[in-house]
């Protein structure tokens, strides 16, 4: 095996040349030449600078909901986010990793009897992606029960508020950037 797939391998789980069809809802995508899943913020930082460091191209997805691929073959690394912890911390704030599925999300906050996310409960994909597209429905959106979120910027993890994500409407910075939520 090549030295990237050895590396990744120490990160996540890695499959070689997987296609995007079985990680995307509307079942469409090529080969891609390493498919990894991670399920952890801190391995993510550590192949996202190894990634940067060998320049090797990536794409970054969640539940796959939303995403579009090219049957061609992907000579680069997709990146599936899988970490999903949701914790409840202190002032009733509800804290929820990226690759959280945003219907379980809106559960947990009515669970812990929060108010404001039930929005949540029809909208497909995972935090990390709902965050990015500022996400919303029935009158809610991301932008209004976001309060800070963390993410990887060229080699460092950078804490935003909500006005520096600069929602708009199913718009945010993110969209314009490179920054990984």
């Amino acid at each position: 095996m090549d030295q990237i797939y050895t590396t990744l391998r120490k990160f996540g789980k890695v499959k070689l040349n997987e296609p995007m069809s079985k990680h995307t809802t509307f079942k469409l995508g090529g080969p891609v030449k390493y498919f990894i899943t991670i399920d952890n913020a801190d391995k993510l930082v550590e192949v996202l600078n190894f990634l940067r460091e060998e320049n090797v191209e990536f794409i970054i997805i969640g539940g796959g909901s939303n995403v579009l691929c090219s049957d061609k073959e992907f000579d680069g690394v997709v990146i599936k986010i899988a970490n999903n912890e949701i914790k409840l911390l202190e002032d009733n704030v509800l804290q929820a990793d990226a690759g959280c599925v945003t219907v379980a999300v809106a559960r947990e906050s009515v669970k812990f009897n929060l108010t404001g996310f039930e929005w949540g409960i029809g909208v497909p994909g995972t935090i990390g992606g709902a965050v990015r597209g500022n996400a919303g429905a029935m009158g809610g959106d991301m932008s209004g029960n976001l309060s800070k979120v963390e993410v990887y910027r060229q080699g460092e993890i950078l804490e935003l508020s909500n006005e520096e994500c600069e929602f708009a409407y199913r718009e945010s910075i993110f969209k314009h950037n490179n920054d990984v939520v």
